[in-house]
């Protein structure tokens, strides 16, 4: 496996933006999300989209009482990565489909080297 070099730690303008880079003739996206990395390779297993140019929304989750009623919440720690072609969400964190567990993002290991944000391939 070799790493290769995405960008500078610096370069990110926020959490939940992605840096999306080519390696090897493929889009690669780096995510930061309170001081971790995750880098996904940017297609779509559902139908081949740009995936990671999609928003990313925190997960929402439902409690249903007896009776039919709920009470909603938003996450502060699970987001989704929302694909801008089909709606289709996965795992920040671990690149599976909610929807379809058949489903994930090819990811690759972040590696900080200095100041540089690389992935293992």
């Amino acid at each position: 496996m070799e790493n290769h070099k995405i960008c500078k730690v610096g370069d990110f303008t926020g959490d939940l933006k992605p840096i999306i880079n080519e390696v090897d003739g493929a889009s690669v996206a780096v995510y930061r999300f309170q001081d971790r990395y995750y880098a996904f390779v940017n297609q779509c297993p559902h139908q081949g989209g740009p995936t990671c140019e999609g928003i990313v929304l925190p997960k929402i989750q439902y409690e249903i009482f007896e009776g039919g009623s709920f009470r909603e919440s938003i996450s502060s720690v699970q987001y989704n990565i929302v694909c801008p072609w089909h709606g289709v969400e996965f795992d920040l964190k671990t690149g599976q489909c909610l929807a379809d567990k058949r489903l994930r993002l090819k990811q690759y290991d972040v590696v900080l080297d200095g100041e540089d944000v690389t992935i293992l391939k």
